[in-house]
């Protein structure tokens, strides 16, 4: 009688596992990205990931843009996570590492990094002044081109130095973020944000020029996004 009902379980198992894999096939994964989140992103992914992909050259260890484009334009966009598998709401943490090659650039480069939900973007500029924050916190409203730009205060630390890694985190829920970066044994930056992001949107990392006169060279980025 246990080997009759052992071998009906095994059966009703196989059974929905092949009625799962059935929906899955027809209609596709319905939870294809999972909280946590962590990707790192190679210069090749960035054209093979990316939903917007401005004119660059890609090699094997760099993305490069040139001078040119529009004042605060769409560099880069990286989807995260899907609409509807975060609810608004949700206390999230996203944790954004870039590795900037800057070496033999010249002249200015200030690249905008944010987190999005494709309509508002919580995140930082990274400037090497000499008279202003390395890390600027900033909101926005995304698009090709950024709108609504304000700058939230931080920390201030005077340099004439771009680091070569950023490390940012945004708690968008918390309206909080800080920036560090690793020039001068490691700087933080903590900033206040005035707005939110609606996590239910779905979630995107969002790059931006400043100048077009600027051109920049990214190494790698990496993402995590967890939910506390």
């Amino acid at each position: 009688m246990k080997m009759i009902m052992l071998q009906v379980t095994v059966l009703l198992i196989c059974s929905v596992f092949q009625a799962h894999s059935e929906v899955i096939r027809l209609f596709g994964n319905p939870y294809p990205v999972h909280i946590p989140f962590f990707k790192v992103y190679a210069p090749f992914d960035f054209r093979t990931e990316a939903d917007f992909i401005a004119s660059s050259a890609v090699t094997g260890v760099t993305v490069f843009y040139n001078t040119g484009g529009v004042t605060n334009g769409r560099l880069l966009r990286l989807p995260l996570i899907p609409a509807n598998v975060l609810q608004n709401g949700a206390d999230i943490v996203a944790v954004i590492t870039v590795g900037l090659g800057v070496g033999g650039i010249g002249g200015d480069s200030h690249p905008q990094f944010y987190l999005s939900d494709g309509i508002t973007g919580l995140g930082f500029q990274m400037r090497e002044e000499s008279t202003g924050n390395r890390c600027r916190g900033r909101v926005a409203t995304m698009g090709n081109v950024l709108s609504s730009i304000s700058t939230v205060s931080g920390a201030t630390h005077i340099s004439s130095v771009l680091p070569d890694e950023f490390v940012l985190t945004v708690k968008p829920q918390r309206f909080w973020g800080s920036c560090y970066n690793s020039a001068d044994s490691g700087m933080i930056y903590p900033v206040r944000y005035t707005r939110t992001i609606s996590a239910s949107r779905g979630l995107w990392l969002e790059v931006y020029r400043e100048s077009t006169s600027e051109r920049y060279t990214f190494n790698y980025i990496k993402v995590e996004i967890h939910e506390n």
